[in-house]
């Protein structure tokens, strides 16, 4: 191994590494995506009781953990306004190994 890491073999990212990061709200975001909720704005308008800027956070360490990415085929307006949420590979592996998604879509999403 080299100085700053380098020549380190990098091992592939497994849904087990993201389940101590991942809360019950980040579920329930990218169940919404998974089940073809995918604008910013609706997903947000699901939850009943989360104020927007705890909603934000959420959203934004689901996207520093490359589980989730805005759509880059939309315009620029829509992209900063109401952009469409895409699930990367690491999220749909995250949310098909969760089992009880559906419960929790159930207690923290009024849909």
């Amino acid at each position: 191994m080299g100085l700053f890491g380098f020549g380190k073999k990098e091992r592939e990212l497994t849904p087990d590494d993201f389940l101590d990061k991942v809360e019950t709200v980040d579920y329930v975001i990218l169940g919404l995506i998974t089940n073809g909720v995918t604008k910013y704005l609706t997903i947000f308008e699901s939850f009943k009781k989360i104020p927007k800027r705890k909603f934000q956070e959420h959203f934004n360490k689901l996207e520093r953990m490359d589980l989730i990415t805005i759509d880059s085929r939309d315009s620029w307006v829509i992209r900063n306004t109401n952009p469409s949420i895409i699930l990367k590979t690491e999220g749909v592996k995250l949310v098909e190994e969760k089992s009880n998604l559906e419960e929790l879509i159930a207690m923290h999403a009024k849909l």
